[in-house]
């Protein structure tokens, strides 16, 4: 029934109601643009999130880990950067973490990276960027609208958590961006809920109407 969604390989998506009901509203806004994204990950065991976020802070440097929070990062950046414990065992240290074994991922989070047009067939070949592409954020929007979902954006791609109770987005650190950059060939959401951004676009253009009638 998820058509649109095309997953990575290994990916496996939680049998819950909740990770069910933010696949729906993917399908549903990906069909009616005619689009196929890419879902990089999905369900995680707490090994496998340690795994990840070890293997991250490696690769992207000890300030990626901030994107859980000063008091989680420092706690896990100590466990990673301890000489005592080889890789494995900061792993699974980590892994007893219970905000780690209860982290978004273990409850029906996904991960998607890009979207293409019109056909699957080029879904080997897209590529991703930093901030991710247009259309994929416009996607992001449509999604926002349609279910309940918290997107976290990371770098490259989106995270986006069904089991929030609002819609709302939240900038990592890691990811520079102006409000007017992206949406609509001028902006790019820069945070909040929904409602807040809708009311930032309407405040934009009114200003911009402004100006035209001045001029």
């Amino acid at each position: 029934t998820h058509t649109n969604i095309i997953p990575a390989a290994g990916v496996i998506f939680k049998n819950s109601s909740a990770c069910k009901r933010l696949l729906d509203a993917v399908q549903k806004a990906a069909a009616a643009k005619g689009k196929y994204v890419r879902v990089g990950s999905a369900y995680r065991s707490a090994y496998n999130q340690a795994r990840v976020m070890f293997n991250n802070h490696k690769s992207k440097g000890p300030n990626w880990l901030d994107i859980y929070g000063a008091k989680h990062a420092d706690e896990v950046r100590a466990i990673f950067d301890n000489t005592a414990y080889d890789r494995e065992a900061k792993i699974r240290q980590a892994a007893n973490l219970p905000w780690i074994a209860s982290a978004s991922h273990s409850t029906g989070a996904i991960d998607i990276s890009w979207v293409i047009d019109t056909s699957k067939e080029g879904i080997e070949s897209a590529t991703t960027s930093v901030p991710p592409p247009l259309e994929l954020t416009e996607l992001m929007l449509d999604v926002m609208r349609l279910t309940p979902v918290s997107i976290l954006v990371e770098e490259d791609h989106y995270h986006l958590n069904p089991d929030a109770s609002v819609s709302n987005v939240v900038y990592a650190p890691t990811v520079s961006a102006t409000l007017w950059t992206q949406i609509e060939g001028q902006g790019f959401w820069s945070g909040g809920t929904l409602e807040q951004i809708d009311a930032a676009k309407a405040a934009f253009w009114a200003e911009e109407e402004e100006e035209e009638e001045d001029n």
